[in-house]
């Protein structure tokens, strides 16, 4: 290509010495020299068109482009079979594109997009006006999307179509955790960040999600609500809507939070919403306790209740700690699990902040120094 150029720079200086020497006029010899400029850009314009038409090259520039990304990223979707590799090499999903260190091609899921639905993080779909990354032409217009919980940070898969071909599911996932509901709408599931093998499989295209470290997710949270992409409404309304399934919440434990001599205190994930639940986990030593303990149960799940409806100005948001949400396992050999609201502190922490914010105690209460 540049000996292309050369000779055609040689050619058109040795016509312009030729034209110049047998013109008579200054003003010839620069109407020539301006003609023969002109012929010198559009030859370059016709090589870089010549460069840009390569696939190889072509591939190349973007790749590298695209690689250079230095937002955070959530997650990467690595493709495992032809159809998903397929959906990775849309011209349409180019700028969604990634490299690996392996060389192989996925998507890339970040915050440097502007998602096309509020409040989600990224859609899939054949209708590119409603979804980021385009699907083939026999996929639904919608297929999923994802989406994050604005209170706990937590990923949701939602499965957007009417035969329920979006599915989530790990080699380490206890099956009623994976997303197979049939008989339950929305069909939305958390994806665990402690599972290393989440396969998302979408019709006949399956991928792998890789997650990104720890730190790069947590600074890819914070600019995601920089940029509003996480819109209300993401999870269920615990006051309405808990996202039961068949009458259960279905949830993963966290963390414990206390042990007494009947029952244990779990921070746990309701894997439908992504909210972060308080459990009190109820243990028997025989059936006959195990009868006993249930009728003392039922006794304490009505006083919850019943407290948890209390409302006054004085203790809506700061004392009514105890709000009682669900009740379940009372069927026999299941063990009862009472969910409440679950606080980032403790009882202390909540009444003296109370205190500091108003200034209010009375004889109710134990004023705090």
């Amino acid at each position: 290509m540049k000996a292309h150029l050369k000779r055609s720079l040689l050619v058109l200086l040795r016509a312009y010495r030729v034209a110049a020497s047998r013109s008579k006029t200054v003003s010839g010899s620069f109407i020539l020299l301006v003609l023969i400029c002109t012929r010198v850009f559009f030859d370059a314009l016709l090589s870089l068109w010549l460069i840009l038409s390569s696939p190889s090259l072509y591939f190349l520039i973007f790749a590298t482009v695209i690689t250079m990304s230095n937002s955070p990223a959530f997650f990467y979707l690595d493709p495992l079979d032809q159809a998903a590799a397929q959906i990775v090499s849309l011209p349409v999903n180019l700028r969604f594109k990634h490299i690996l260190v392996e060389g192989r091609a996925c998507l890339r899921v970040g915050v440097d997009h502007v998602p096309k639905r509020p409040g989600q993080l990224i859609s899939f779909g054949r209708n590119p006006s409603l979804c980021d990354i385009a699907l083939p032409q026999d996929f639904p217009g919608t297929q999923c999307h994802f989406s994050i919980n604005p209170q706990s940070g937590e990923l949701l898969l939602r499965d957007d179509t009417e035969d329920m071909s979006t599915l989530l599911s790990a080699p380490s996932t206890p099956e009623d955790q994976r997303l197979r509901l049939p008989d339950s709408r929305p069909r939305q599931r958390v994806v665990l960040t402690t599972e290393k093998g989440n396969l998302i499989r979408m019709k006949n295209a399956q991928f792998l999600l890789l997650w990104s470290e720890r730190a790069t997710r947590e600074r890819a949270l914070e600019e995601a609500k920089n940029k509003a992409m996480i819109g209300p409404g993401v999870a269920l309304n615990l006051g309405s809507d808990l996202g039961l399934e068949r009458g259960q919440i279905i949830h993963s434990r966290i963390a414990e939070l206390g042990k007494g001599v009947t029952a244990t205190v779990f921070k746990t994930l309701n894997l439908n919403t992504g909210d972060h639940l308080a459990v009190k986990s109820f243990h028997f030593e025989s059936p006959k306790h195990q009868d006993a303990v249930k009728v003392v149960v039922r006794k304490e799940v009505v006083l919850l209740s019943q407290l948890s409806h209390v409302r006054s100005d004085l203790v809506e948001d700061f004392l009514n700690i105890a709000v009682f949400l669900h009740a379940q396992g009372w069927e026999p050999t299941k063990r009862i699990e009472i969910f409440m609201v679950a606080y980032p502190r403790s009882l202390h922490d909540r009444l003296l902040q109370y205190r500091s914010s108003t200034g209010w105690c009375n004889s109710s209460l134990p004023c705090l120094y």
